[in-house]
């Protein structure tokens, strides 16, 4: 089962009104016929495995330690953060984090966050791991992975207000690596599996215009949050 079905190519749209600032055959985010995909059946946002199919992929799990959630982990950090060296566990891997600015647990949060990062890249053997516990079909992990992780963007979340382009690798971020941990673990949860639909429609899109991150973001919410750990 694949988080798409099909051609995972938006259908052909004869758009008009607003485009995007950046390429004139992308549909700004704001532009009202948005609203028209979301009432067609688009060949992205169809077939998404639920907490449903998930559960049948319960006895092909591996028995690992728990990944923590956001909150517990922050909150274990908060505890060690006037220590000089801080020594976190996450699923079955130590890291060590050397403490630049005691008392600051938002850089105790990073650095573990570009650990844990370098962790993930670093790893080749992840993507099939998650395939063989989960209903998501491999290609589409792949690509998660390449999107979330590997690849280069064109970020302009900011453009319009004046603040230059970038084009660079997503920041690191520890609710999306945590999330992945979880995938690798067998403990993916309903707003994991959502936050990974939404990071495929946003690579879909993205292919598929040559968008930048600002507009394919703006997509992809429409269907599946991006950020939706909501209890943390």
């Amino acid at each position: 089962m694949d988080l798409v079905d099909g051609d995972p190519i938006l259908k052909e749209h004869s758009f008009s009104g607003s485009r995007s600032a950046n390429n004139p055959n992308i549909p700004s985010s704001s532009n009202p016929e948005f609203s028209r995909l979301e009432k067609e059946r688009n060949p992205l946002t169809t077939s998404i495995p639920s907490i449903e199919d998930d559960r049948k992929y319960s006895d092909k799990r591996k028995h690992t330690s728990k990944v923590e959630s956001y909150s517990e982990v922050m909150a274990r950090l908060e505890s060690e953060k006037n220590k000089k060296l801080v020594r976190i566990t996450i699923g079955n891997r130590t890291y060590v984090l050397e403490n630049l600015n005691p008392g600051d647990v938002y850089q105790l949060e990073q650095q573990l966050a570009n650990k844990m990062y370098e962790n993930i890249r670093s790893n080749k053997n992840d993507v099939s791991q998650i395939a063989e516990q989960t209903p998501v079909a491999e290609s589409a992990i792949q690509q998660c992975k390449d999107h979330v992780f590997y690849n280069k963007h064109r970020l302009d979340s900011y453009e319009l207000l004046g603040e230059p382009v970038e084009y660079g690798r997503f920041d690191p971020n520890l609710q999306q690596a945590l999330a992945w941990e979880r995938f690798k673990n067998g403990q993916a949860t309903p707003q994991d599996l959502e936050w990974a639909r939404h990071e495929i429609l946003e690579s879909r899109y993205e292919a598929r215009f040559n968008a930048g991150y600002r507009d394919s973001h703006a997509y992809a919410q429409k269907y599946a949050n991006g950020a939706p750990w909501t209890d943390e």
